[in-house]
This record gives structure tokens, C-alpha cells and sequence, in this order.
């Protein structure tokens, strides 16, 4: 099935990529994340290549745990790869890894460092919106 949103992060930011996840879904754009998405059984790998293909935006929700995270790394490699427009919600002030850098260092930042987050989301939520501007051209050629 597809989705507008593939949710990034590091699991250790679960918290927050659910409330991104919440957020973005209350607003009618629909989310793929990790694990929520993934059938029983299918293989996890798979899972988040179709993932990524079947969305239309990636949000790579960016911190420390995520600049360190191989798998977000990866995940990121596919996004770009597979032509994605990459939105990083920047949940803290760290410098860009060097593997991150590499795909991210051009990529305009949504600053999400101070609280609370759901307002940072409704900004993204309202930006992919088919009132808001920006990606919402690209979504409705995709």
C-alpha cells in the first residue's frame, strides 16, 4: 500500500517517531514506520526497501542516535537512490556524520530542537499538506 511519509530514526528515538508518526497521521498524511509496518514473518530487510519505495517523502527525524545509526545510514542511501525527497527533522543541534553528510550536507533543515515537538510536526505536516507548498507539488506528480 502506499504512503505519502517513510518515518526514519534511530530506535532509541521511538518516543518521538511515534509522536511524529501521531502528529503527521491526525493530519491525514499517511506514515510507514518501522516496526509498526512490517508484516509478521517478512523479512525486515524487505520490508524496509518496500517500504521506501511504496512513500513519497522520506523524514528522517535527525540526532545524535540517528547520526550514529548504521541502519538509519542505509535507510537514507535507499531514499536518495530511489529519488526521494529527504526532509530532516533536526530533533537535535549535531554536527552531521560523515556517512550523513555525504547525502544530507545540501538537504534545507526543519528545526525541531526546542519543545514542544508537535508544533515542529503540524509545521512539517502543513508543509506536505495540499494546502501547504513546497513538496506538495512533487506529491501530486508522484
Amino acid at each position: 500500500m502506499p504512503h505519502d511519509v517513510f518515518i526514519s530514526y534511530s530506535s532509541i528515538d521511538k518516543t518521538a517517531a511515534d509522536t511524529v508518526c501521531s502528529v503527521l497521521e491526525q493530519n491525514g498524511i499517511q506514515c510507514w514506520m518501522a516496526p509498526r509496518n512490517i508484516t509478521p514473518g517478512v523479512d525486515f530487510a524487505e520490508a524496509i526497501i518496500d517500504g521506501i519505495k511504496s512513500s513519497k517523502v522520506f523524514v528522517l527525524l535527525y540526532s545524535s542516535n540517528s547520526n550514529n545509526s548504521k541502519q538509519v545510514v542505509r535507510e537514507v542511501d535507499r531514499a536518495v537512490d530511489n529519488g526521494l525527497p529527504v526532509i530532516n527533522l533536526r530533533l537535535e543541534d549535531v554536527v552531521l556524520s560523515k556517512q550523513l553528510e555525504y547525502y544530507l550536507s545540501r538537504v534545507h533543515w526543519l528545526d525541531a530542537t526546542t519543545p514542544p515537538l508537535e508544533e515542529h510536526v503540524n509545521r512539517l505536516s502543513h508543509a506536505l499538506l495540499p494546502c501547504g507548498t513546497g513538496i506538495q507539488s512533487f506529491l501530486s506528480k508522484r
